[in-house]
C-alpha cells in the first residue's frame, strides 16, 4: 500500500506534491510556466509593430499575440509591459558559448614521429566530435549573451581545421548539457587554423587535406550505399569515424560552416565549395568587399562578425597649420609637412574603419542573406558595434532581421524561432526602449518560456553621495521575513549591516536554518535589492530579492531564474529605526 506524504519543498525549485514513498520525491516544474505580457510594444518581425498588445506564454510556447487584451489564465504571472518593447529572441550564428577555453597543458606536447602524416587529433582533424561532449552548462558566456538578448546560439567546438560538429543550444540555466541542446550535430564546422609544426601547417595545406578527406569520404559513401543495397559479393567497407562524419554533408543533410575572418579565407572556402559542391555557410566574416560578387554568385549566406576594430583615441594636441587639403589618398608635398602626412594617415585609417563598419550593409544591399556571429567579440562591445553598423548604412530593420529572422532561415529553424508568433518557442527579449537605442536596457529575457529578469538600477544623482551614509540606516537591522506557499508560510531572518559605508548581510535558509551571505546588496532610495545563493534540495540556487522599505516594513518579491517570482514581506525586529 502506497504511503503518501507532503515533502518539505521550496517553491522556487518547484512544488513537491504528494508522492509515492516507493518512488521517492517527485519534483514538478516551477509554480507557473504561464506568463501574460500586457500592454507592450510588440515587434512580431522586422518592419512590423503592434503599438499596444499582449503576449501569452504557456509551457515554453507562444500561445497568443494580440492587439486586444487577452484574458489572463488563472495560473498566469502578469508582466506589466507598459513602455517595454517585445522582440523575438536573438540568434547567434557562430559562437563558443557553453564550451570553455581549453587549459594550457604544462610542458611541450609529445613529439610527432612523422610530422608529414601526424595523428588526426594532433593535426586538428576531429570531425566526429560533437558539441554535446564538450558543453559545460555553467560556462560564463551563456549568461553574458543571454543578458544581451540572445536566446539561441550556433555553438561550435574549438581548435583545429576540423574540430567537430556544431549544435544549436538554448541559453538556459541548466544542470546537464542535454538540457541546452535544441538540435544536435547541426553542421560540420571547419576553419583555416593550421596545425603547429606538422601537416597541414598552411592554408594551402588545409585546402589539400580537405579535398583528400572529402574525396575519400565520397568513395566510402558510394561503397557503403552499394553494400547496404546489396552486400552479396561485395567486400564490407571499412568504418572510419572521420570520413563517415562527412556523409551527411555529401547527402546535403548538413551544411559546412566555415569560419573565415578575412576575404582571402572566404575565397578559399568558396573555392572548395565550388569544387566539391557541399552546402556552405560563411561565418565570422569581417571583410568581403573584394569578393562580394563571388558570394552573391554562389548564393552563400554569411554570418557577419560583431568583432569590429576600435577607433583609436586621439591625443588632444593643437594641430600645426597646414595649407594642404588632406584626404586618404593625397600625398604630402614635402616630407617636412608632418601634420599634413598625419592627417592623411588619419583619413586613410578612418576610411578603412568606415569600410569595416559598413560591411554588413554592403552585403545586405547586395542581396546576401546575413546574420551575426559573436565569436571573438567582447560581449560588452556587441550593442555598441551594432549601433556602429546602423550608423554606417545598415537599417534598424535589417539589423533586427540579422538577429532574428535571417539566422532562423539560414539555420533552417524558422518554423521554431525568429518571430513573435503563436506556436513558436517562447524565446523573447523585453527592453525598456527600442533595442538599438543607446539608452535602452534589457529588462526580461525568455528562453523556451523560462523567464530571466534584469532589474534596472536607477542612476545616482550627483548630490546623492552626500546623503548615502544617512540613507543606509533605512535597511540596517534584523528582519524577520515570511513567504507564502501552498504548504503554509515559510519564514526566516535576514540581517543587514553597514561595514565601512558598504551594505553587507546574511539570510537564513528557510528550511535548514543555515545562514548564508548576501551578494550585491544595494539600496537606492527606499528600494532594497540583494542576491543570495542557497542549497535547496541538493541544488544551488541564486535568488534575487527586491522590495520597498517603509519604516520597519519590507514588501517585495523573491525570484529564481526560470522558476518564477513570488511575494516576500518582512518586519524589522531590531535595528536603528526600531530602537
Amino acid at each position: 500500500m502506497k504511503r503518501k506524504f507532503l515533502a518539505t519543498c521550496f517553491f522556487l525549485l518547484g512544488l513537491v506534491l504528494s508522492s509515492s514513498a516507493q518512488s521517492g520525491e517527485t519534483l514538478l516544474g516551477p509554480v507557473t510556466r504561464t506568463y501574460l505580457i500586457r500592454n507592450a510594444h510588440i515587434i512580431p518581425a522586422p518592419g512590423r509593430i503592434i503599438q499596444q498588445g499582449d503576449v501569452l506564454i504557456r509551457d515554453g510556447l507562444i500561445v497568443a499575440v494580440s492587439d486586444k487584451p487577452i484574458t489572463p489564465p488563472f495560473d498566469a504571472e502578469i508582466i506589466d509591459g507598459d513602455s517595454l518593447y517585445v522582440y523575438a529572441g536573438f540568434i547567434d550564428g557562430l559562437s563558443h558559448a557553453g564550451i570553455p577555453k581549453p587549459r594550457k597543458k604544462e610542458g611541450a606536447p609529445a613529439r610527432v614521429k612523422n610530422p608529414g602524416n601526424p595523428p588526426p587529433e594532433r593535426a586538428g582533424i576531429q570531425p566526429q566530435r560533437t558539441v554535446l561532449e564538450l558543453l559545460k552548462p555553467d560556462e560564463k558566456t551563456i549568461k553574458e549573451l543571454r543578458k544581451l538578448g540572445f536566446t539561441l546560439t550556433h555553438t561550435v567546438p574549438r581548435e583545429g581545421m576540423l574540430p567537430g560538429k556544431s549544435a544549436l543550444i538554448l541559453l538556459v540555466d541548466a544542470q546537464t548539457p542535454d538540457e541546452l541542446i535544441l538540435r544536435q550535430e547541426y553542421a560540420l564546422f571547419s576553419q583555416f587554423q593550421p596545425a603547429r609544426r606538422m601537416y597541414p601547417a598552411t592554408p594551402m595545406g588545409i585546402m589539400a587535406k580537405w579535398r583528400q578527406l572529402y574525396r575519400r569520404a565520397e568513395q566510402l559513401h558510394s561503397w557503403t550505399a552499394n553494400y547496404e543495397a546489396n552486400p552479396s559479393g561485395l567486400q564490407k567497407p571499412p568504418y572510419s569515424a572521420i570520413h563517415w562524419s562527412f556523409f551527411p554533408v555529401i547527402e546535403k543533410k548538413q551544411p559546412v560552416i566555415f569560419r573565415t575572418e578575412n576575404a582571402l579565407d572566404a575565397w578559399r572556402a568558396l573555392k572548395l565549395q565550388r569544387e566539391l559542391q557541399f552546402n556552405l555557410i560563411l561565418a565570422d566574416l569581417r571583410e568581403s568587399w573584394d569578393l562580394l560578387h563571388r558570394i552573391v554568385q554562389q548564393k552563400t549566406p554569411v554570418f557577419v562578425s560583431l568583432n569590429l576594430p576600435e577607433p583609436k583615441k586621439e591625443k588632444k594636441e593643437t594641430p600645426a597649420d597646414t595649407t594642404q587639403q588632406t584626404t586618404a589618398f593625397t600625398r604630402t608635398t614635402s616630407f617636412k609637412d608632418t601634420q599634413a602626412e598625419y592627417q592623411r594617415l588619419k583619413a586613410r585609417r578612418d576610411s578603412v574603419l568606415k569600410r569595416y563598419y559598413g560591411h554588413a550593409a554592403e552585403l545586405q544591399h547586395a542581396g546576401v542573406l546575413i546574420g551575426f556571429s559573436t565569436i571573438g567579440a567582447k560581449t560588452n562591445k556587441i550593442q555598441e558595434n551594432l549601433r556602429r553598423m546602423i550608423a554606417n548604412g545598415l537599417s534598424e530593420d535589417a539589423a533586427l532581421a540579422a538577429l532574428t529572422t535571417n539566422p532562423a532561415q539560414i539555420l533552417g529553424i524558422d518554423q521554431l524561432v525568429g518571430t513573435v508568433e503563436p506556436g513558436k518557442l517562447a524565446n523573447l527579449v523585453l527592453t525598456t526602449g527600442p533595442y538599438f537605442s543607446k539608452q535602452s536596457k534589457v529588462r526580461y529575457v525568455f528562453v523556451q518560456g523560462e523567464k530571466y529578469s534584469y532589474p534596472i538600477k536607477p542612476k545616482k544623482k550627483k548630490d546623492q553621495t552626500a546623503t548615502e551614509s544617512e540613507s543606509t540606516s533605512l535597511a540596517i537591522g534584523t528582519w524577520e521575513y515570511t513567504i507564502p506557499s501552498p504548504q503554509g508560510e515559510l519564514s526566516g531572518t535576514f540581517v543587514i549591516e553597514d561595514v565601512g559605508g558598504v551594505l553587507q548581510g546574511s539570510m537564513t535558509n528557510m528550511f535548514s536554518g543555515e545562514t548564508v551571505p548576501m551578494d550585491e546588496v544595494n539600496l537606492e532610495g527606499n528600494t532594497l535589492t540583494f542576491k543570495v545563493t542557497m542549497q535547496i534540495m541538493s541544488e544551488q540556487l541564486t535568488l534575487t530579492v527586491s522590495g520597498t522599505i517603509t519604516g520597519d516594513s519590507f514588501e517585495g518579491s523573491i525570484e529564481a531564474p526560470g522558476q518564477g517570482t513570488f511575494p516576500i514581506t518582512a518586519t524589522r525586529i531590531s535595528g536603528p529605526e526600531n530602537q
